[in-house]
């Protein structure tokens, strides 16, 4: 499943690989850029859904859990971005 976040400016998708993947474009080198949120999920990722403030989403799992992560793309020197994930 894939879902673009409510800006349009990255989308996520789930997999039964247990793992979601943050997608963004790096408009420096006009490329589409995947970055892995590296806590894994004890089972396949069943759904995905953005917070309206772009940043945060949650994904539900069948194991009967959900779990929030940050998704915001941090912007440093020289345009290279870094995008920080982490779990609520």
């Amino acid at each position: 499943m894939a879902r673009w976040s409510p800006v349009g400016n990255k989308f996520a998708i789930t997999s039964s690989a247990k793992s979601v993947c943050i997608c963004y474009h790096e408009g420096e080198n006009n490329w589409w850029v995947s970055k892995l949120i590296k806590r894994k999920h004890d089972s396949t990722v069943l759904s995905v859904s953005w917070h309206p403030s772009n940043v945060l989403i949650v994904t539900t799992c069948s194991d009967f859990k959900c779990r929030v992560f940050t998704t915001q793309v941090l912007w440093q020197e020289h345009s290279t971005a870094a995008l920080l994930i982490t779990q609520k």
